[in-house]
């Protein structure tokens, strides 16, 4: 929950038993813990524990961040990484995953890349719609190494084997 108050009800199955700690409750930042107390007509107690997780509205931080097929060591507050790829692997597919389920994540500049020096931003917005936090990538765009063909084909006519990816021939024509 983000709320700063809750209200806590509850029903006895007994209509004579008697019932304490219920009502209206101030509700801090984290980990909050409270008792309903149930005395029955001959005075039994049964204590029934509840808690609950208050999260905070203006959490704009990341719980988790990668970029597929590179591996960087990722804390929540460092705001800055460093990447080498080549053009082959653009745009890059990245995961921003909020700390607050709540927050709003905008993956910024992965679509228009030069070789050379690139920043792309991941900017995450609190609940509360105001606060921001903005990771970096500092992406170092080289030149492709990629010698790969995507196809291979002959007009009216197979090729055998079958082109794949990697495997540079001999092929036939039949």
């Amino acid at each position: 929950v983000v709320v700063a108050t809750t209200t806590i009800s509850a029903v006895t199955e007994d209509a004579e038993a008697t019932v304490k700690g219920l009502g209206t409750v101030g509700l801090n930042v984290g980990r909050n813990q409270f008792y309903i107390e149930v005395t029955s007509k001959d005075d039994k107690i049964n204590t029934y524990t509840l808690v609950i997780y208050r999260k905070d509205a203006n959490d704009s931080s990341l719980q988790a961040l990668t970029v597929m097929n590179h591996k960087f060591v990722f804390n929540r507050t460092t705001y800055e990484y460093d990447l080498s790829v080549d053009t082959s692997e653009l745009p890059l597919d990245i995961d921003a995953i909020p700390s607050d389920e709540n927050a709003k994540v905008e993956i910024i500049g992965n679509d228009d890349y030069n070789i050379g020096d690139n920043d792309v931003q991941v900017k995450v917005t609190a609940a509360d719609g105001e606060t921001t936090s903005t990771y970096t990538l500092h992406v170092n765009v080289g030149k492709s190494a990629n010698t790969y063909l995507s196809e291979l084909s002959v007009s009216d006519a197979e090729l055998d084997p079958t082109y794949k990816k990697g495997f540079i021939g001999p092929y036939q024509v039949t």
